[in-house]
This record gives structure tokens, sequence and C-alpha cells, in this order.
């Protein structure tokens, strides 16, 4: 039987990302946890087959959801509705995923807060309100650091695997 490398290094990522997203707390100046896992899916649904997006996807929500203790499913579908977005730029603008995925993740990251707080319910904020306009501006910010540093940690990645320096070829 074999294995996708794919498949393998996303478990890894999103394991990684989990980890991290859980880790760094949000502070005063980001006042949001930083959307690691959210990053991840995306950099699979710009660069990786359909198939482990998908995996990298379902797995990146679940754990969104079960770390943000909010009810599951409800990232997954926010990151399906990504991946159409991420896959609809690409066909726009090329193959150049670095530069795409780390704007796509700033409007990812304010996104992601609203549709969290929606999903969540009762979270004592308006939609339409100064706090979640600044939750929303924090979101985008902390997407974009996320993503930044997501895509080049995935690149290097990518590009060690892809060079045969570690026994395993994509």
């Amino acid at each position: 039987m074999r294995v996708d490398v794919n498949v393998v290094l996303g478990a890894v990522a999103v394991l990684g990302a989990a980890a991290a997203q859980d880790l760094v707390p949000a502070t005063r100046l980001v006042p949001v946890k930083w959307p690691f896992l959210t990053a991840v899916a995306l950099y699979y649904a710009l660069t990786k087959p359909v198939l482990a997006a998908a995996a990298a996807g379902v797995w990146a929500g679940m754990l969104t959801d079960a770390l943000g203790g909010l009810p599951q499913g409800g990232t997954c579908l926010l990151l399906a509705l990504l991946y159409v977005a991420a896959r609809l730029v690409r066909k726009v603008f090329g193959e150049e995923a670095a530069v795409q995925g780390v704007a796509l993740m700033g409007v990812a990251g304010a996104v992601q807060q609203v549709w969290m707080r929606a999903w969540a319910g009762g979270s004592g904020v308006a939609a339409l309100s100064l706090e979640m306009a600044v939750l929303a501006a924090a979101g985008a910010a902390a997407g974009l650091a996320a993503g930044g540093l997501v895509f080049l940690a995935m690149g290097l990645l990518d590009a060690t695997v892809n060079s045969g320096r570690v026994g395993i070829r994509n």
C-alpha cells in the first residue's frame, strides 16, 4: 500500500498548526487566536491535489472547532468556502501561491472572526458594531502573520521533500 506524502505531511502540518494555535495566546494587542490551522488548509487548497486539500481542510476545521469550543462542522464549512475562493484566485491570478495565500489569509482571518462569533452564538458582540470591526481587523492582522509563517514553513518543507534530501518524494 502506498501512502501519498501530501497526506502524511498534511497530518503533521495540521497537528503542528493546532499546537501553535492552542499555545499562542490572544493578547491585548492581538485579541484573537492566530488562525494557523486555517493557513495550513489554505496552503493545501492553493498548492495540493483536491483530496489532500480536502483532508487538510476537514482536519483543520474539526480541530479549530474543538480548540475554540465551537459546534463541530462550522469551521469546515468556512474552510470549504475558502477552498472555492482559493481555487478561483489561483485560476485568475496564476500559480504564485505564497503571495496569494498570505493575501487571502488576511481576508480569511477577518472573515473567520465574524464567522466564529456568529457560529458560536451568544458571544455578546453584535455583528455590526465597533467591537466586531476591531476583532475583524485584529483577525486580518493575525491572518496575515499566520499566513506568512505557515506559507514560509510549508514552502520550505515541500522544497525539502521534493529535493529528495529526506528520502521521500512527492
